[in-house]
């Protein structure tokens, strides 16, 4: 769709996403007047920063980008490939976190932070 849209002198769509494993809370909240169902947490908080991180991880790179990061990476079966993109500091964390570019792809067997991903053929 970006093809056609450079075509026309239109700017690409570009999709960040970010995802982030753990407990959070979910449900309607809010007044009786005015309820929204919504996830807050800090698993929450950190996918969101985990997302922001792809402005400056990928700034003029793909139109989608899906930042994953170590925890959720441990949660992963095979069926994907990743590759590290380093540790990052994110806003209410003290500790940085290692972020991790997920794409589709060969069989991919997560590992451990700090190793590389090993795929199979």
């Amino acid at each position: 769709e970006n093809a056609r849209r450079a075509a026309r002198g239109a700017d690409p769509v570009r999709i960040r996403v970010g995802i982030h494993s753990g407990h959070a809370t979910v449900g309607n909240i809010g007044s009786p007047d005015r309820l929204n169902y919504t996830a807050i947490g800090d698993m929450v908080n950190v996918a969101q920063r985990t997302e922001q991180l792809g402005k400056e991880l990928a700034p003029d790179g793909d139109d989608v980008i899906v930042l994953i990061t170590e925890a959720t990476l441990a949660d992963l079966d095979s069926g994907f490939e990743v590759r590290s993109l380093g540790r990052h500091p994110v806003k209410g964390r003290e500790e940085e976190i290692e972020v991790f570019d997920l794409r589709a792809g060969p069989a991919t067997t997560p590992t451990p932070a700090g190793e590389p991903a090993t795929t199979s053929a």
